[in-house]
């Protein structure tokens, strides 16, 4: 089933405190093509890229894990008590976390951080991509044309932010799932010999100062993998949101 841009915006304005990852997916949903699932007692997402978004804690748990039995997903997304009830995944070592406007404290800014616009700059930053292993795939050299062009047209507000040293980006960021009010940051990464140093944070306190002082955004989403990313983001304002696991599936 699908809803309107009007439908979308009003039910964002009670879903963005209680759901804000599910808001920030229903917000991309005309861009993105997913599917809105709204049935009796759940709603969810299924994303093209087969990821099922599950909105808040469904209030007819069985007919949920029915549906979740038979469709076709590969990831899933979701209260932690739900997800903990379908057998077949195995939930990641990720932790989702929402910073919004009245929390941010906005790091020392590093005078060698720019905005990257330019072609140029983007095949700079996905460079930097291939010095990362879990970065590279997506971002081959041969496609760097495509991808370049892919994020100069991507609709406003989006932003890509990198530091530069000697013509080169060390550390760089960008927004994804971008609507009007909200986004996921995306793309954090630093090259190995500059690690350390705190430029991830600065990469993403920048962003996040332009999207709440230029952009005017609700809030900003990311997600992290280790404890030690997880307490340098907290310090820039970023909460956790513990109930929300990301799990994908195991292949029979």
């Amino acid at each position: 089933m699908h809803i309107s841009m009007d439908g979308i915006m009003n039910r964002n304005e009670n879903a963005e405190k209680s759901s804000p990852f599910f808001c920030n997916a229903l917000m991309n949903i005309g861009r993105s093509g997913a599917e809105h699932i709204m049935a009796s007692g759940y709603e969810c997402l299924l994303t093209l890229g087969k990821t099922l978004i599950v909105k808040d804690k469904p209030e007819d748990i069985a007919a949920f894990l029915l549906f979740a039995s038979t469709a076709k997903w590969e990831k899933i997304i979701g209260d932690e008590t739900v997800l903990s009830l379908i057998p077949e995944i195995e939930v990641q070592n990720r932790g989702l976390m929402i910073l919004r406007p009245e929390h941010f404290r906005k790091a020392e800014r590093d005078e060698r951080l720019m905005v990257l616009r330019t072609e140029d700059d983007y095949r700079k930053l996905f460079t930097l991509y291939r010095e990362v292993p879990e970065m590279a795939e997506g971002f081959d050299e041969e496609d760097d044309e495509d991808n370049a062009e892919r994020f100069i047209s991507a609709p406003f507000p989006f932003t890509a932010v990198g530091i530069c040293e000697n013509g080169r980006i060390i550390s760089g960021a960008y927004l994804s799932s971008v609507s009007r009010t909200n986004a996921m940051i995306v793309g954090t990464a630093t090259a190995p010999e500059y690690r350390n140093r705190g430029f991830a944070t600065s990469v993403i306190s920048e962003i996040a100062d332009i999207s709440f002082n230029e952009n005017l955004m609700d809030f900003l989403l990311l997600w992290y993998s280790s404890d030690k990313a997880g307490s340098l983001y907290r310090k820039i304002g970023f909460e956790d949101i513990p109930s929300i696991k990301y799990a994908i599936r195991r292949k029979t």
